[in-house]
């Protein structure tokens, strides 16, 4: 890579930026058109990669050769796939890293503790079985308390 930043790329300072797995939107100017190979530069990722991207449904410009993606549409497209990454839980979930989404705990399984001044609830996936944790409000690990069961321990923070 160049030492050089195309003006097509924002300056953004390096104590701003973000971990390498996420790229960074900021970088991208919405007003400027990208070539493959320029995109792959901004967004500090491979060419195969913005390919793929382009097979998954990144639009482009037109069916030109070179491949011109516009920026507002890279900048819309990039955040829509980053935020379909994430899951919510609902008061009575615990997210589950072997299944990779939010499960109840299996009965009886369900711990609450204290770690310091929050709660800490600990249970087994309802799944796969393995141990889950979340952080959780007093009054969200009584009403979970309700209604799987379980026990309250004390845990040294």
């Amino acid at each position: 890579m160049n030492d050089k930043i195309p003006s097509k790329i924002s300056r953004i300072p390096a104590s701003a930026k973000t971990d390498k797995r996420r790229y960074d939107l900021r970088t991208l100017r919405e007003t400027a058109s990208f070539t493959i190979e320029e995109l792959a530069v901004a967004t500090n990722r491979t060419v195969a990669t913005v390919r793929v991207w382009i097979t998954e449904g990144l639009p482009l410009m037109d069916d030109k050769e070179p491949s011109r993606i516009a920026g507002w549409a890279a900048k819309a497209w990039l955040g829509a796939k980053w935020n379909d990454r994430t899951s919510v839980c609902s008061p009575f979930e615990l997210y589950c890293f072997k299944c990779a989404e939010p499960h109840e705990p299996a009965a009886g399984s369900l711990a609450i503790g204290r770690r310091g001044n929050s709660l800490n609830a600990t249970a087994r996936c309802n799944y796969c079985g393995t141990t889950t944790h979340r952080g959780v409000k007093p009054e969200d690990a009584i009403a979970m308390l309700k209604r799987f069961g379980g026990s309250t321990e004390e845990v040294d923070g």
